[in-house]
């Protein structure tokens, strides 16, 4: 039997819905997450 994990949580961000879209396709923006995450 496998454990599920369930996580319920909100967040507000006050950005345009082109800039969100912007910063989650952009290499630049998704090595930087990568990076503070210390992942490669």
């Amino acid at each position: 039997m496998t454990d599920q994990l369930i996580v319920k949580d909100e967040i507000l961000i006050e950005a345009t819905s082109a800039r969100v879209w912007e910063v989650l396709i952009k290499t630049k923006y998704v090595a930087v997450g990568r990076a503070s995450r210390g992942l490669s």
